[in-house]
């Protein structure tokens, strides 16, 4: 499992460690529930580190003046925290989780809308190892490079996140930006690279 988490993180070009710099300059402060993992990682399962946790991810465009506050302070400490290789600390954001999506079985609008059965629950990883499974969560490959996830609760999706594969880039994530119907208003942000997209190409 050590061997196998090593590799997961050299590969994701993540992370970071007592003697190296963090290659993200912020990552989402979220209480997350976790559900405990008592077997090894499977091809079958969605594998995220825990600095992935909502890079991308969707959100109601009337959050947009909170948005640009919340980059505006990722900015700020990234230039500040700035070190050779990447960021001394990355940036805690503290976004008050709301309402992304609602409905009575706001899971069964996804599967209908998007055309496929639900996936899977992430698994997430740290540096000491398996942090846990995301207690009611699901997974959708939208596309080839390009993984919808989140949870549900109380008959809502409070988060509503995109994991990039190795080879992600603009395309797909406005691919699957596109997939979701425009009524539903939302936004791709991409924290890292302190950006909105929307539909239509870049927002903020």
């Amino acid at each position: 499992m050590k061997r196998f988490l090593a590799s997961f993180v050299a590969r994701r070009g993540i992370g970071g460690d007592a003697n190296a710099a963090f290659r993200v300059p912020t990552i989402a402060a979220d209480e997350l529930p976790l559900e405990a993992v008592s077997h090894p990682p499977s091809d079958n399962d969605v594998l995220m580190h825990e600095h992935e946790w909502a890079q991308f991810e969707l959100l109601p465009a009337t959050r947009l003046p909170e948005i640009r506050r919340q980059l505006a302070a990722v900015r700020v400490a990234a230039g500040v925290n700035a070190v050779e290789g990447g960021w001394s600390t990355p940036h805690p954001r503290r976004l008050q989780r709301g309402v992304v999506l609602a409905g009575p079985e706001p899971l069964r609008l996804l599967e209908r809308t998007l055309k496929l059965p639900a996936g899977v629950a992430p698994t997430l990883f740290a540096r000491q190892g398996v942090a846990g499974r995301l207690r009611g969560g699901f997974s959708f490959p939208v596309h080839p490079q390009a993984t919808l996830y989140g949870y549900v609760t109380a008959h809502h999706v409070p988060v509503l996140g995109l994991l990039p594969g190795d080879s992600a880039d603009d395309a797909a994530l406005f691919s699957a930006l596109n997939l979701l119907p425009q009524a539903w208003g939302l936004v791709l942000v991409d924290w890292c690279a302190q950006r909105v997209l929307g539909r239509d190409g870049l927002v903020l």
